[in-house]
């Protein structure tokens, strides 16, 4: 028997544990407009932005993850691009009835960031935000001390 992905997501504490999940996810729109994904291997379905809002949630959690962290995000926030693109093709796709309900929800969507888990992913570049260093993480990477002083990070492309 498969497990929950809303369980398994709750119990999920490291990017190294989230990237498998994300990795085998895929978005789908139902006709009332919910965007959802699927995990493979997992039973259940989730917000398209349960996954983002558990990535924030992590960060928020642990700012000064490690390298292995900071790869294992990169490729989440890479797969989350391109779930949240599939999902908007899909979007562009669907009938009149579908696109106004899928509209609807995304302004009323509760999230844990407080414009929203989309615009928060989006428009204020938390989907780079394992190209960012703090301080601490800057000192330990680079072994040099923070160049920027009175800034919190640092962007490293």
């Amino acid at each position: 028997m498969s497990l929950d992905i809303r369980q398994v997501l709750a119990q999920t504490t490291s990017f190294v544990t989230l990237e498998p999940l994300v990795a085998a996810a895929s978005p789908k729109i139902s006709f009332w407009g919910a965007r959802r994904i699927t995990v493979r291997g997992y039973q259940g379905e989730l917000g398209i932005n349960g996954l983002v809002s558990k990535t924030l949630a992590l960060r928020r959690a642990n700012p000064d993850f490690d390298q292995v962290e900071r790869a294992a995000g990169k490729k989440i926030a890479a797969k989350l691009n391109q779930i949240y693109e599939e999902s908007d093709r899909q979007w562009r796709r669907a009938n009149c009835i579908t696109k106004l309900l899928a509209y609807m929800r995304m302004l009323w969507e509760p999230g844990d960031e407080p414009y929203g888990d989309r615009m928060q992913w989006d428009c204020f570049e938390d989907k780079e935000l394992f190209n960012k260093y703090t301080q601490n993480q800057y000192q330990t990477v680079f072994g040099k001390p923070f160049p920027y002083p009175g800034c919190s990070w640092a962007q490293i492309d």
